[in-house]
């Protein structure tokens, strides 16, 4: 009868280790995995927000006109909403205070030209380029990474005319 009393009091003192044990180990395990979801959710909003940037500076660059025969350097709009579109992810809810849109000369990247209205009097000259920054604020869900901006730049070289040599 001895021996089986002393076997029920180790059985009770190790249940209360491993409870112990649980709560202290609990809160860093549960600190890790949030960690890692929240790095996660900043890592699909930067490159979210670098895709847009890119794809915003594709859509200006391109040759071809929209349907009002406006050349697609001067669709401001058609350019945040293609930045838009593929920018959902990275927090991007307002392309017209999100996305910047300059135009700078072949050289520097001094701005020649901004985007704030459509630019109908903004022609090209050869090499001239579009610039693109969009910036995002990071909302953290737990607070484990800072709220922080998030921005990225995207150039790209406007062409509007290209002249075919057709000598042989």
């Amino acid at each position: 009868m001895v021996q089986n009393s002393k076997s029920q009091n180790i059985h009770k003192k190790s249940r209360g280790q491993t409870m112990v044990e649980f709560a202290l180990a609990f809160p860093v395990f549960l600190m890790l995995v949030l960690g890692i979801i929240e790095f996660g959710r900043l890592l699909v909003a930067y490159s979210s927000v670098y895709v847009a940037a890119r794809e915003a500076a594709r859509y200006g660059a391109a040759v071809e006109e929209i349907a009002t025969d406006v050349p697609r350097y001067q669709d401001c709009q058609g350019m945040r909403n293609a930045a838009a579109r593929v920018g959902f992810l990275g927090f991007l809810d307002n392309p017209f205070s999100q996305v910047a849109i300059t135009y700078v000369g072949k050289s520097s990247l001094t701005s020649k030209a901004d985007c704030n209205a459509t630019p109908s009097g903004f022609n090209p000259a050869l090499g001239d380029r579009v610039r693109v920054v969009v910036t995002v604020t990071y909302q953290p869900i737990i607070g484990i990474i800072p709220q922080m901006q998030i921005s990225s730049t995207a150039i790209r070289t406007i062409i509007s005319k290209i002249s075919i040599d057709q000598r042989r």
